[in-house]
């Protein structure tokens, strides 16, 4: 009774009730074989294979540039695909934290760079836009939550993640409004670690280095942000903190210095040229690093240049030019003096 029953059901299934022709019998699953794989859940599994856990401060070796590689060939065959892939990142990248490995979260990060950065070539099937959802739209977003862990290296790669991601936007296709709170964050951390290093009885050299890896990356992150602005002819929203914090960078090297007077007095020349003012000569010598002899309001200016700070010149020069200048202009003095920073 019990192998005709079963049996019944399987002729039952085996034959289409309505036509009588004979079908694939639904009872017996198919084999592995003619399953399709989800290969993703091998590829990103594999970025991860490592017998003892890296530490942050390890690089990148060519093994592993190898299995980005792998993985990137296989997110351009198959675009549809990307979400998955970026799910599972950011699935490893938040476990890890949550484990304190941090050396997997190295990992990740590079791999969504290095999968963000291939976005941009003509031959990609897929933009940057693939991992949006995972990197700036959901509400715990993976570089919001890199950029706010309590660890100095983890902020570094949020603010490389956070330049890639900027940097493989265009014109046409762009996130800068969705970006510009992830910036605010970037603005906050140079001061935020130069407090805790001033608060520290006794920093290290490694914790120094840190900070200084800190600054560079966060200043990475804040051109690619104003160069987008720039070529999607918009006003940077936080301009003034972002011109705030070069100078604060560029003033602690004496280089820097000598070149902020420079470019501060070739400011107030132009303005001056502008307004009918007057001109200004700039004249440089061995003792000082620029001289300046003008008319009027650039008088004031030359003045100040041997005794204030470059972070007053530049604001007078900038606050003079933005009187005379149209929007696109601010952009292009805010554009170039990012880039000399």
């Amino acid at each position: 009774y019990q192998f005709r029953f079963s049996h019944t059901i399987i002729r039952a299934c085996a034959r289409c009730p309505e036509t009588g022709e004979m079908v694939t019998c639904s009872c017996i699953p198919p084999p592995a074989s003619l399953k399709p794989r989800k290969i993703y859940n091998f590829l990103v599994p594999d970025v991860f294979t490592t017998l003892i856990p890296p530490k942050i401060d390890d690089p990148i070796t060519t093994g592993l540039k190898r299995k980005y590689s792998k993985l990137q060939e296989y997110v351009c065959k198959n675009p549809s695909k990307a979400a998955k892939v970026s799910r599972r990142l950011t699935r490893r990248i938040k476990k890890s934290l949550y484990d304190r490995q941090l050396g997997f979260v190295k990992v990740a990060v590079h791999a969504y760079i290095y999968l963000i950065e291939k976005s941009t070539d003509e031959d990609s099937s897929y933009t940057f836009n693939y991992f949006s959802k995972e990197l700036i739209h959901q509400p715990d977003t993976v570089i919001h939550t890199l950029l706010t862990y309590p660890r100095t290296e983890v902020q570094t790669l949020g603010a490389d993640l956070l330049a890639a991601y900027i940097h493989a936007q265009s014109e046409v296709d762009h996130q800068a409004e969705a970006s510009t709170s992830l910036v605010e964050c970037v603005v906050k951390l140079p001061a935020a670690a130069k407090a805790r290093a001033a608060s520290a009885p006794a920093p290290s050299g490694a914790d120094a280095e840190a900070d200084a890896a800190l600054v560079v990356a966060c200043l990475g992150a804040l051109r690619e942000y104003v160069a987008l602005c720039q070529r999607i002819r918009i006003l940077p929203t936080l301009l003034e903190q972002i011109e705030i914090l070069i100078l604060d960078s560029v003033e602690a090297d004496p280089r820097g210095t000598a070149w902020l007077k420079a470019q501060a007095l070739a400011a107030a020349a132009q303005a001056a040229a502008a307004a009918g003012d007057g001109v200004l000569q700039v004249t440089p010598t061995a003792g000082s690093s620029t001289q300046g002899a003008s008319t009027g309001g650039a008088r004031a200016l030359q003045a100040d240049s041997t005794q204030g700070t470059p972070r007053a010149l530049v604001a007078q020069g900038s606050g003079t030019r933005r009187g005379s200048a149209s929007l696109d202009g601010s952009q292009r003095g805010a554009g170039s003096m990012t880039g000399g920073a």
